[in-house]
């Protein structure tokens, strides 16, 4: 039997075990148009953007990056990006658009605090890109069990950038996260699994054999929010995820994520999105760009 190490790198493996990878696009840029220019965005999703020949300037939140051949920018969700290039020098690009979930819940590269830019060697950048090009040609095929291969390849891919990040040392010590969040592992299963139920605080905290206010206390610190808030950021997570990989109606979307209702699913994806969720489907829904 194959064991994890003990420790802070131990426990941060061990969570690695309970890591899924889902695509959602990519693609390659060989090189991009001259015109290309990234016009300003938020993204729904991780966007790794693998640069193989030229260059472009991306700016993610606040920060301004040079993407270089060898270099690597992972866009986080959520986070406004942009991007332009040297049409004398233009971009080689390989892109994938993914979700990378711990426990099907957290944020996996959030937990794990992998940067948004990293500087890969030249082995570790061949075998992402070799990664990801296994990914774009899945896609491409559609073969039966293409979606199954693309996710391995993904998961490559996110292990290959975390590898990186712990040996440069830019992943910060994710070890005290890691225990934390390891004791909380039987909530995370049951949100998982049973998310579109209406789940109450005390079933969750029932799961520890905790108090309800000290459940509340510890996941708090754990995971940045209260459970209860998080489990309603879960189910509009999922409920984006269906708006644009499904054309499910609005009812039986709502169905699926807990929510009572398409009418209330409406207005508490309004409130977190800014737009109703049928504009959010038709302007999400578009091709996929670098």
């Amino acid at each position: 039997m194959l064991r994890v190490g003990e420790g802070a790198a131990g426990a941060a493996e061990g969570l690695l075990a309970h890591v899924s990878c889902s695509v959602l696009g990519a693609g390659c840029w060989l090189p991009v148009p001259p015109d290309w220019r990234l016009p300003p965005g938020v993204p729904g999703s991780y966007v790794a953007m693998l640069c193989v020949g030229g260059g472009a300037t991306y700016r993610i939140g606040t920060e301004t990056h040079a993407l270089r051949p060898g270099g690597l920018l992972l866009s986080p969700p959520g986070v406004a990006r942009e991007g332009t290039h040297d049409p004398a020098d233009p971009l080689h690009l390989y892109s994938v658009h993914f979700h990378a979930r711990l426990y099907g819940v957290l944020d996996a590269p959030s937990v794990f605090r992998i940067p948004t830019a990293l500087r890969v060697a030249p082995g570790r950048h061949a075998r992402m890109v070799h990664a990801a090009q296994r990914i774009v040609a899945e896609i491409g095929r559609s073969e039966p069990g293409h979606v199954l291969a693309a996710e391995g390849a993904c998961a490559e891919l996110l292990a290959l950038i975390w590898r990186q990040a712990a040996a440069r040392g830019d992943a910060g010590d994710a070890g005290v996260t890691a225990r934390r969040l390891t004791r909380l592992a039987p909530v995370f299963r049951i949100i998982e699994s049973r998310y579109g139920e209406s789940l109450t605080l005390g079933q969750l905290a029932g799961a520890l054999h905790l108090q309800p206010s000290y459940f509340s206390t510890l996941f708090k610190t754990a995971v940045g929010v209260p459970p209860l808030r998080y489990l309603a950021r879960f189910r509009i997570d999922r409920a984006r995820e269906l708006l644009l990989t499904t054309d499910l109606p609005l009812d039986a979307i709502a169905h699926r994520t807990g929510h009572s209702e398409a009418a209330y699913l409406a207005r508490v994806f309004r409130a977190a999105e800014g737009i109703p969720p049928g504009e959010y489907r038709r302007t999400k829904k578009s091709p996929i760009v670098p």
